[in-house]
C-alpha cells in the first residue's frame, strides 16, 4: 500500500480527525471497521495509544492510507499527551516550591473537633 497524498490528507493532523473525517462515519460504522465495542471505540478515541496492531491495519486499509501514516498520527498524539502531562507536573511542583504561597492555594483548614458536652442530670 502506498501513501495517498490528497488535499484532504494534508489537513488531517490527529487520529480522531482521520476516523471522523467530515463526519462521514458513525460510531456504528467505526465499530464495524475496527471490530470493537462502543465502549472500546470511545476509549481508543480518547487514548489511541491503546490501539492494537490489528486495529491499526484495519484503519489504514479502510481509509486507504499507509500503516506508517496512521501510526505517525497516533504517535504524534501520544507524544503531545505525554508532553502536556509533563508540563502539568512541572507546574504543580513549581507551586509547591514557592517561598510565599498565594492566597487560596493553601488547603482548607479542618474544622475544629466538637467538644463533648457534660452530662445533664435528669430532672424528675
Amino acid at each position: 500500500m502506498s501513501p495517498t497524498t490528497t488535499a484532504s490528507t494534508t489537513e488531517i493532523t490527529t487520529f480522531k480527525e482521520l476516523i471522523r473525517h467530515k463526519s462521514r462515519y458513525t460510531d456504528r460504522d467505526l465499530m464495524a471497521i475496527m471490530k470493537i465495542s462502543f465502549t472500546t471505540l470511545k476509549e481508543r478515541e480518547r487514548d489511541p495509544s491503546k490501539l492494537s496492531m490489528e486495529q491499526l491495519f484495519r484503519i489504514a486499509a479502510h481509509f486507504d492510507q499507509s500503516l506508517e501514516y496512521v501510526m505517525g498520527l497516533v504517535l504524534a498524539e501520544v507524544q503531545e499527551k505525554v508532553q502536556q502531562e509533563t508540563e502539568a507536573l512541572r507546574a504543580g511542583s513549581q507551586q509547591l516550591g514557592r517561598k510565599y504561597k498565594r492566597k487560596g492555594s493553601e488547603p482548607a483548614a479542618a474544622p475544629a473537633p466538637l467538644k463533648p458536652k457534660g452530662r445533664r442530670e435528669a430532672v424528675g
